[in-house]
């Protein structure tokens, strides 16, 4: 009725203004920095659950987003699924969705039906693993909302069809190089009469070769290793 309408305006008013991007930026970005404290409290504490305190404001955050989605779909009704703003919409919701299985274990731990105990407990891990990497991923949301960070990312975008290409011709030169020093590496190994140091180590498969080239030009081994046996 005429309540619903004027509610309904009201909830466009509020999708469209500025600060509400704003404010909920800020809201995953603070998100995103909890995620790093709760990371590193684990990581020095060597615990695999995290306190009670950092759940419960897991499960604020999770509420507001959950507000916050619903508003938008109120708003928007149909729109929400079919604007040109969909990809980002769906985006929304699905890590939402994802989200409230965290915000259900939460819960019912609490009132006792659930423990670790007596469920499966790499199940359980698994899942909130799973609920609490959707909620990082939402970050991405913030580029959205910024149109720098949106031109950027679309600027990404655009060349990844010329770095598909360019990592394309580059494994071609590594399996072809591999192809080479793999076939020197065997023969002597087959019929030499004296060992080299590291040959077969890294030339010893084909594998070996490319993944030894690879490690060459990205710094992970220094050339000079890398090319002594070949120069032996």
């Amino acid at each position: 009725g005429l309540c619903v309408s004027s509610c309904r305006r009201f909830a466009k008013g509020m999708i469209s203004d500025k600060r509400f991007d704003i404010f909920f930026s800020m809201l995953i970005l603070t998100n995103t920095l909890l995620f790093g404290v709760e990371a590193q409290y684990l990581a020095y504490t060597r615990q695999i659950d995290a306190p009670v305190g950092f759940k419960v404001i897991s499960l604020v955050y999770t509420i507001v987003f959950l507000v916050e989605l619903l508003i938008r779909i109120f708003a928007l009704g149909s729109q929400f699924f079919i604007s040109p703003e969909r990809a980002w919409n769906m985006f929304d919701f699905s890590v939402v969705g994802l989200s409230l299985v965290e915000l259900v274990v939460f819960v019912s731990e609490s009132m006792g039906s659930a423990t670790v105990e007596d469920t499966d407990q790499f199940v359980y891990m698994r899942m909130l693993r799973i609920a609490r990497t959707a909620r990082l991923l939402r970050v991405v949301r913030v580029v959205s909302f910024f149109r720098s960070l949106r031109l950027l990312l679309l600027s990404v975008l655009n060349t990844m069809k010329s770095l598909f290409w360019t990592v394309m011709l580059l494994l071609m030169i590594l399996y072809m190089f591999g192809v080479m020093f793999t076939q020197a590496a065997t023969q002597h190994l087959a019929v030499g009469s004296y060992e080299i140091e590291n040959l077969e180590k890294y030339y010893g498969t084909l594998f070996q070769s490319v993944y030894t080239l690879f490690k060459s030009i990205t710094n992970g081994l220094d050339w000079e290793l890398a090319a002594t046996p070949l120069s032996a």
